[in-house]
């Protein structure tokens, strides 16, 4: 079991997810697929890690971050578990963590592998 799901408490949801965009390296626009055809389309939170803002002293580091998220999105299978008792942050952003379908590495570990992103649980 990875980091970040050892650190998610309770039972999971798993959700097909297409990837719209990136915000920054650790937020996403995202459509989830949520059953019997409906979709919404969701900014999301990863849960578990905190990538270096996109301003200021930081904005190289956040770049590389960025590019490194959209380079690992841009796949077309994907689908995104959330916590059941902490769906949202305090922006209203959906907390997940992301996987593409066959890759048993999330995104959210990828970043922190990667050392574009460090680990957070507030």
């Amino acid at each position: 079991m990875n980091e970040v799901a050892r650190k998610q408490q309770g039972e999971l949801y798993r959700y097909k997810a297409t990837f719209v965009r990136s915000v920054d390296g650790d937020t996403a626009d995202v459509v989830i697929q949520v059953g019997f055809n409906l979709t919404v389309q969701e900014r999301i939170r990863l849960y578990g890690v905190n990538a270096p803002e996109m301003h200021g002293e930081s904005l190289a580091a956040g770049q590389k971050a960025k590019d490194f998220a959209e380079a690992w999105l841009a796949y077309e299978s994907l689908y995104l578990t959330s916590e059941v008792f902490r769906p949202f942050d305090s922006f209203g952003r959906v907390l997940a963590t992301v996987y593409r379908e066959g890759d048993p590495v999330s995104l959210n570990d990828a970043l922190v592998a990667a050392g574009h992103a460090v680990p957070y649980f507030p």
